[in-house]
């Protein structure tokens, strides 16, 4: 430690000898002051880094990895949700249906206020390919296989192919490969931005 900053205080003499001797017009405490003044907007964002023991967790309880640059604030929320029943009409978690899922994890996590039904909130949300999916993304389905028709069913979409859904025995984390989603699936949606 000692050594880098006495390097560094070589360094920064080296800096101001070689303004001064430069034969620039400048004076040195310009050229000094223009160097250091920074704009709040050029200030770097700082990131919220996770406890790596949250993140174990979150990846075991998720089934998915979990790591410092996904939506960990969605995982978090989600994870919440582990245990609780479906209920018709529900949207909270004393019990809730596939849309009032959604619909609680959206406003909570991203502040969006959704419509409550399914198929309104398909029709408010932008189409795209599954490849394309981000964690928080939506995935659509129609459980009667009308695949043409508007959607009956939802679910939020994690990564690596794998979705968290209400379903009739409570909340679910599925696969997109598995049969009955494939031959289900409507379309995956994006509705963040």
């Amino acid at each position: 430690m000692r050594k880098v900053l006495f390097i560094g205080l070589v360094c920064s003499g080296l800096a101001l000898t070689a303004n001064s001797c430069s034969g620039s017009s400048e004076s040195p405490s310009k050229t000094e002051s223009e160097s250091t003044t920074v704009e709040a907007s050029d200030q770097p964002v700082k990131k919220v880094r996770y406890a790596s023991l949250e993140l174990d967790r979150l990846s075991t309880t998720l089934g998915v990895t979990v790591g410092q640059d996904d939506d960990v604030e969605l995982f978090r929320e989600v994870a919440t949700w582990v245990g609780t029943p479906y209920k018709s009409s529900g949207a909270d978690k004393d019990g809730a249906d596939c849309s009032g899922f959604v619909n609680a994890v959206y406003d909570k996590v991203y502040n969006i206020s959704l419509p409550r039904q399914t198929s309104k909130i398909y029709e408010k949300s932008r189409r795209i390919d599954l490849e394309d999916a981000e964690s928080g993304d939506l995935v659509f389905f129609r459980t009667d296989g009308k695949t043409n028709q508007t959607p009956n069913y939802m679910g939020i979409y994690l990564k690596e192919n794998r979705f968290v859904v209400m379903s009739s025995k409570g909340l679910k984390f599925e696969s997109m490969s598995s049969s009955y989603y494939k031959k289900n699936f409507v379309c995956a949606a994006a509705i963040k931005e």
